[in-house]
């Protein structure tokens, strides 16, 4: 495995001091170009794919993505992102374009004191976000565009044109009155952009701390989990203004600081028909049946699955039989029986393995794989991993390090140069 700092990056403006001075370096007949003005300036080393399928993860905690060799699962690069080469930009997330050769991700700048807790400091900074797309062969910056704070998902729509961001802005359900007396909007942002320049071509704000969402096939609906609300934001990407209505998730449904449920997260079937909601503070997952239309949802409360620990990123079996839960508190993988709504297999995963399994996901070549956060608190912070499991048995069929408190995954198709 190849660790590449992100001090690397620093490097560069030792060069750019140089050359304010008016001093030039060189080797043999090379001179030192002048510096870019980018924290990972031009002549970044390329990435080497492996042969068959790889995958990518967004490393939060060391600003890194780590590029991960499915066949065998093997770690073949920790590779350094970001635009600030000595701050946290804390890479929130990502979506992979493989036609493109483009991956997109939200640096998710955290507050300067970090809170304890692994999701402590969670949805309470104050700093914009920034959306980036990077290339495949070298993760350089192709394009980039300002976001709210505290991004929180990142989505790529079926049809490849827009990128959907989500912002868990629990600091504006903080916030007091401004110096003029005016209270600021407590509901959290969505953003839509234009996939090949970034430019934002549409914002809204449909409820309080929004989060993890999916996008209906056809790329016009957004089903997104709204955590402070207790609902489901159905939001209209077609819409100039994003129109949206808002669905609670379950009976006494409330509001932050008092929320019963706090959706989490979002997964669909293939035919976005039928759509499950993974709730945080009520350690459940419950179900939703799409209208033909899109347009609409419905919640039965007899489909509802106890968790018992915090529901995070699910994702179906590739028969769409069963849908794999990650829980944290504890940490466990559940199988859930579709059919009759009934936990089929529940795995407790050790530390050794898996600390805080945070997302599954399901490669296109119907591998299942798990996202574990590791230790990232603010005293200590170790790798995390990515595991592939058996999706009957929940079972460890392979484990690779990532990076520092990975949070998501994606997957490239095996890459030719």
């Amino acid at each position: 495995m190849i660790h590449v700092s992100k001090r690397l990056g620093f490097i560069a403006l030792l060069g750019l001091t140089a050359i304010a001075f008016g001093l030039q370096f060189s080797c043999g007949n090379r001179v030192l170009e002048p510096y870019d003005g980018s924290a990972f300036a031009r002549g970044r080393p390329a990435i080497v794919w492996p042969q068959g399928p790889s995958a990518l993860t967004s490393d939060n905690g060391s600003d890194t993505m780590s590029v991960i060799a499915l066949n065998g699962m093997r770690t073949v690069v920790v590779y350094p992102v970001g635009l600030d080469p000595l701050a946290n930009d804390a890479p929130h997330h990502l979506a992979i374009d493989a036609q493109a050769r483009r991956v997109f991700t939200a640096y998710a700048y955290p507050p300067p004191v970090l809170s304890p807790g692994p999701h402590g400091n969670h949805g309470v900074s104050t700093q914009l976000g920034v959306l980036v797309a990077l290339s495949l062969d070298d993760l350089h910056v192709i394009a980039q565009a300002d976001v709210e704070s505290n991004p929180g998902d990142v989505l790529l729509t079926p049809d490849r044109q827009r990128v959907v961001v989500t912002h868990f802005e629990l600091n504006r359900v903080l916030a007091s009155e401004t110096d003029s007396g005016v209270m600021p909007a407590r509901e959290s942002a969505i953003t839509v952009h234009n996939a090949q320049t970034l430019q934002r071509v549409a914002s809204a704000r449909p409820c309080l701390t929004a989060h993890g969402g999916a996008i209906s096939p056809d790329s016009r609906w957004l089903y997104l989990a709204c955590n402070g609300s207790d609902s489901l934001a159905i939001v209209d990407l077609q819409s100039p203004t994003l129109q949206s209505r808002l669905v609670p998730v379950g009976p006494g449904a409330s509001t932050v600081p008092s929320q019963r449920f706090g959706p989490y997260a979002v997964s669909l079937t293939r035919d976005g028909r039928t759509g499950y909601v993974s709730n945080l503070e009520g350690r459940d997952v419950r179900e939703f049946r799409v209208s033909d239309d899109g347009a609409t949802v419905q919640f039965d409360n007899t489909r509802a699955v106890r968790t018992n620990g915090a529901a995070y990123f699910a994702d179906l079996s590739a028969d769409e039989r069963s849908l794999i839960v990650p829980t944290q508190n504890p940490d466990q993988l559940l199988l859930i029986d579709r059919a009759t709504m009934t936990i089929r297999q529940a795995r407790s995963v050790p530390a050794t393995e898996c600390r805080l399994p945070h997302q599954v996901k399901r490669s296109p070549d119907n591998r299942t794989f798990v996202v574990c956060e590791g230790v990232h608190t603010a005293l200590r912070s170790e790798p995390g991993a990515l595991l592939q499991i058996n999706p009957e048995t929940l079972e460890t069929l392979g484990r690779a390090a990532t990076g520092v408190f990975p949070d998501a995954v994606d997957f490239v198709p095996e890459m030719t140069r």
